[in-house]
């Protein structure tokens, strides 16, 4: 097979041999220049797809509020449907993985923080295959499965530069497959069942290299899969999960990229899933509630399900609506309390008969859920009630880095109030923590409040 492709490919076929070209990092650096010179990676790899899978395959952007991701799509009878991504990301980002002897090295910190911002896109796409691309580095990533499942670990696919195009087409061809696509003709001497990009043999011309660091972070994983939830875990003692650790909610260069028309919920509906899969150490479901406009997160236990958050993420509004609407004058005044330090009550006073709001007491009273939250892509407003028919402003931000901080601290408060591993929304439990706070310290949950009006009044 391989010299058929000679025969088609006569003079590109030698650059599955060579790495992509070296580009100098003062042209090569953000997001959107990684993006425009990936081609150099996906080019030739593109026209073997098209030669043998016709329209049956084809690569596209498919979300225009997440242009760092581009995915191959394939055909099925009701359309076509993402198969595998690649997620862009700005030179250096991957910087921990580098060649060290016989193997490639790659810090676990970085490795998770790599395996979650996969996961985002896995839910949020609804495929399993999801590679990572700095220019330098590539890192390949299959799912076997959601966060929490019955599947295994992820597994890592690494090599080095002039091992990328072989690396990137074998798994490929392993999504491909997976997915049932045929090609438009059979290869000589196969059968149409059998003709595959396995089939012309591009795995003899790479060794894959192990990627140290890594090997820790997989083991744990597979014990997770094993084991479930921990002893630890089942006291009621919420797991401790770094907020850098988790994918950032919004793209810089998104919000760079000019105005966007209306609010894309998904990315932001990923975040909070994988957040919470982390926090409670299994598998998070979510569903539309029966308001079209929000969506909710819930565990199902031996007793039933348990509903942990819910998020009115507002499909319908413009983007910036919160900061520009005067009817909405109170969200922006809590969101410069927060930043600068304002008197907290009485953000939560100009804030507290917004919750009267009929809408929000049917949502609360149809989900049976304490948390809400409102996004509309630039401003974020996070809200609890303590199971009382009281509800009060939580958390509310203005800047998108500090988005993820604010998500993981308003989740962890569905822990004592969502009865799960052992909680009751009755008598809900004391979060549990290595270390004593003062009443009037900040709490460590990140909402900025001070310990006593916050987790420490439960």
């Amino acid at each position: 097979m391989w010299r058929l492709l000679e025969e088609l490919f006569p003079e590109r076929l030698r650059e599955f041999e060579l790495p992509i070209p070296v580009l100098p990092k003062a042209s090569v650096s953000t997001t959107a220049q990684v993006a425009q010179a990936s081609d150099a990676l996906t080019s030739l790899i593109n026209t073997i797809l098209t030669k043998f899978y016709g329209d049956h395959i084809r690569y596209r952007a498919v979300d225009e509020l997440l242009p760092s991701v581009i995915c191959w799509e394939a055909k099925t009878t009701s359309g076509y449907k993402p198969i595998a991504a690649i997620q862009h990301k700005p030179r250096d980002s991957m910087k921990s993985m580098h060649m060290r002897g016989s193997g490639l090295h790659f810090d676990a910190e970085d490795m998770e923080k790599a395996h979650l911002e996969a996961r985002a896109i896995q839910y949020a796409l609804g495929l399993d295959f999801v590679c990572l691309f700095d220019y330098d580095n590539l890192l390949l990533i299959t799912f076997d499965g959601p966060l929490g499942g019955d599947g295994g670990p992820p597994r890592f696919e690494a090599g080095l530069p002039h091992h990328f195009r072989t690396l990137l087409i074998n798994w490929l061809g392993e999504a491909i497959k997976k997915t049932g696509v045929l090609m438009t003709e059979p290869l000589p001497g196969k059968t149409i069942e059998e003709s595959n990009i396995a089939a012309f043999g591009f795995s003899k011309f790479i060794l894959k290299e192990e990627i140290y660091g890594a090997m820790d972070y997989m083991a744990a994983q597979a014990d997770t899969a094993k084991h479930g939830i921990s002893s630890k875990d089942d006291e009621g003692t919420l797991r401790e999960v770094p907020a850098q650790s988790l994918p950032t909610v919004l793209d810089v260069d998104t919000l760079n990229a000019g105005p966007v028309a209306t609010v894309s919920e998904k990315y932001l509906i990923a975040f909070v899933t994988v957040a919470l899969s982390k926090l409670y150490n299994a598998e998070v479901k979510q569903k539309r509630s029966k308001d079209p406009g929000s969506m909710i997160w819930y565990i199902e236990k031996p007793s039933g399900t348990s509903i942990v958050a819910c998020m009115a993420y507002m499909p319908r509004a413009l983007r910036g609506i919160m900061k520009e609407s005067k009817q909405s004058g109170w969200v922006w005044d809590m969101m410069e309390s927060c930043f600068t330090g304002s008197n907290e009550s009485e953000g939560g006073n100009k804030g507290e008969d917004i919750f009267q709001n009929q809408e929000l007491r049917a949502l609360c009273n149809a989900t049976g859920c304490h948390l809400h939250a409102l996004f509309d892509y630039e401003s974020l407003v996070l809200f609890h009630s303590d199971g009382q028919g009281r509800e009060k402003v939580d958390m509310a931000c203005i800047d998108p880095e500090d988005f993820r901080k604010a998500i993981l601290g308003w989740l962890r408060r569905a822990y004592p109030l969502a009865g799960v591993a052992g909680g009751s929304a009755k008598e809900p439990k004391t979060i549990k923590r290595n270390t004593k706070v003062g009443r009037n310290e900040k709490c460590p949950c990140m909402s900025g409040k001070k310990f006593k009006v916050c987790c420490g009044k439960y």
